[in-house]
């Protein structure tokens, strides 16, 4: 999608934020717009050619200037990364995350303006379509005043006035005075039209004052006190948050980031799991309509429902706390791994902690990167032992180069100056000496121990 495509996007979007600031009401043409500025959001998501493609060694990202407007990252050119240093291509990949997920974040934050845009525009005209539809002619024959209705966990603005009558003038002077006037900005009341001295009130004055102190007694809920209308406005909050979760996960899709997918997964289930105990505790009905999301169906539900289950069960085999505490700590630790060595992802991750719980510490686990290593002798301590482990062992030259070639992963070890990569045929170590990559030991699978067989069991299991 275009800068022009996306400006465009933006400009429905701001007509529609205006309608609500203004008050005044969209028309059916309009509301039924929204879902499609939604869709052509995700596009933009689709359309930017934002993931990394092939390996660090021949592709990725090169930062080029954007609209101030909207940060797209469509069509980017590839840069070549040949002839850099280790250290230089993964802080070039961590900018290049980083480019990815801004993008990503600002997809989704207009995303969920198009939502409360939606939200408030259908609310509003159902409001005015029920009003309009209420009222004849006949209906305000003889009619001096007005009555407005009541109901329980009122907001505070509104509850002083709740079940009152009021005469023409003074309703529409309270009316004008008000922040949120009646019927406006998910209001529940309503005003209808009497005959002030013979319209009996609707409610009686105990009646209301039970509505007051039902309010003010709410609940208490993990040592904190909600009063019945802020119950509701929390109940109304997670579920923005489930909708902002279900756009993210809808994203994460599109963009292949499977890590992220995963993360938001996890918090999407557990705020439906905190929706439902809330909402039991307050005794307020759920409403899962409200966190729909057009393209999230069953299938993103399920999805999220069997990764959650899966994490968890791997969490609480890596940390000894409680599940909720285990899975927070697993999907810190992972991002924070992932983050800082950008070439990994989740199973070296899981592999490495793995390792480590059972006491086999080589050095951080990352994906094999060969290196132009040579088979000297080096090092005072025994010059000679890269050759003398080549002897006793029976291997040549071309296997131990081989073992790195073939390598499944690698230890990175004293800050990346020595590596150690590990294979199905065997195992060998290179480390830096002026500036030179040298084999310093090396040994075949004839030769495996326990605590090798234990490693290579450990990747296998991981997928690695």
């Amino acid at each position: 999608m275009t800068d022009k495509q996306i400006a465009h996007v933006e400009e429905q979007l701001i007509k529609f934020i205006d309608q609500v600031i203004e008050k005044r009401n969209a028309t059916t043409a309009e509301v039924e717009a929204l879902p499609a500025v939604a869709h052509a959001l995700a596009d933009i998501t689709a359309e930017s050619n934002c993931a990394a493609q092939g390996s660090p060694a021949d592709a990725g990202l090169a930062t080029s200037v954007q609209s101030d407007a909207a940060p797209a990252c469509s069509d980017l050119p590839a840069f070549d990364y040949s002839g850099l240093t280790d250290r230089t291509v993964a802080t070039l990949h961590s900018a290049e995350n980083m480019i990815r997920t801004a993008h990503r974040d600002y997809v989704i934050k207009v995303a969920d303006a198009v939502g409360m845009a939606h939200d408030e525009l259908s609310s509003s005209e159902n409001r005015t379509t029920s009003h309009s539809n209420q009222y004849t002619e006949d209906t305000f024959m003889g009619c001096d005043g007005w009555e407005i209705s009541a109901h329980a966990n009122s907001a505070p603005d509104h509850e002083p006035i709740q079940g009152k009558q009021y005469s023409d003038a003074d309703y529409i002077a309270l009316n004008n005075s008000l922040v949120r006037r009646i019927g406006t900005l998910n209001c529940g009341h309503a005003a209808f039209p009497i005959m002030l001295g013979v319209s009996s009130p609707q409610y009686t004055p105990e009646e209301l004052q039970k509505f007051r102190d039902d309010n003010a007694a709410g609940i208490d809920y993990q040592g904190k006190h909600y009063t019945g209308y802020e119950a509701t406005q929390l109940q109304r909050r997670i579920e923005e948050s489930m909708r902002r979760q279900k756009r993210r996960i809808l994203v994460d899709e599109t963009t292949g980031d499977k890590e992220k997918l995963q993360t938001d997964q996890i918090r999407y289930v557990r705020l439906k799991d905190e929706y439902a105990r809330f909402s039991k505790a307050a005794g307020l009905r759920t409403q899962v309509e409200r966190a729909e999301v057009s393209g999230f169906g069953p299938k993103q539900g399920r999805a999220a429902a069997a990764e959650n289950k899966a994490v968890e069960k791997l969490a609480n085999s890596m940390y000894s706390g409680d599940t909720e505490s285990n899975v927070s700590e697993y999907i810190h630790d992972r991002n924070a791994y992932i983050s800082k060595y950008p070439t990994s992802d989740s199973r070296y991750f899981n592999a490495y902690k793995e390792l480590k719980n059972i006491g086999i510490k080589k050095g951080v686990l990352l994906p094999a990167v060969q290196k132009q290593a040579f088979i000297l002798p080096s090092g005072k301590r025994d010059p000679n032992h890269i050759l003398k482990r080549m002897l006793e062992r029976n291997i040549t030259d071309d296997e131990v180069r081989s073992y790195m070639e073939n390598a499944r992963v690698m230890f990175a070890q004293w800050g990346g100056a020595r590596q150690a990569f590990y294979g199905t045929d065997g195992v060998s170590v290179i480390a830096k000496d002026d500036g030179n990559w040298l084999y310093k030991t090396v040994w075949k699978k004839e030769d495996f121990d326990e605590e090798t067989d234990l490693i290579l069991e450990v990747l296998s299991k991981y997928g690695l």
